[in-house]
């Protein structure tokens, strides 16, 4: 969080990975995940930009996943004092105020899966849910309408709705 000379990235966790959310001083923030735990001190005493960085990581989870609370994604988010979460608090509500969009948002869903999983967007998934899943108002997500993709695109199809409250059945057989 400091500028260095020429710049580069030294460490790079997908917001997705994220378990923990630390910062019990305002000049110290730590970022957990399963195999990685990063500890970042504030330069020259500016902690305000911790609050900023924990309410963008926030915002943009709940952005891709309107309908989830932030604790099912990130199951620990630890600020002290807690009223430095009141930033990303009012964000969040005026996010989930929005529209979620057609399936429960599925389709920006689909797309941040697509990224976290490194494979490619596919517009016809995307419009397939969108369209024909919404006008029959069906909840189950039956993975053989997608039996035409490769194996491996199924991935961010069930990963999208992991997340998502729309959909209340997958349907997986053969």
């Amino acid at each position: 969080l400091f500028p260095k000379v020429p710049a580069k990235l030294e460490h790079s966790v997908p917001f997705l990975d994220l378990q923990a959310i630390e910062s019990r001083s305002t000049l110290q923030m730590v970022l957990s995940t399963e195999t990685k735990r990063l500890v970042f001190n504030a330069v020259q005493g500016d902690s305000i930009i911790f609050n900023h960085v924990i309410t963008h990581i926030g915002t943009s989870l709940t952005n891709v996943f309107p309908s989830v609370p932030l604790d099912k994604i990130v199951h620990k988010i630890s600020v002290n004092p807690t009223d430095r979460l009141s930033m990303m608090q009012e964000r969040i509500k005026t996010i989930q105020k929005k529209e979620l969009g057609p399936c429960g948002g599925f389709s920006v869903a689909y797309r941040a899966m697509c990224e976290y999983h490194s494979l490619p967007y596919m517009d016809d998934v995307a419009w397939d849910v969108d369209t024909i899943y919404l006008s029959h108002d069906t909840r189950e997500l039956n993975l053989g309408d997608f039996d035409h993709l490769d194996p491996r695109h199924l991935i961010p199809i069930v990963s999208a709705i992991e997340h998502n409250t729309w959909f209340t059945k997958l349907n997986a057989s053969n």
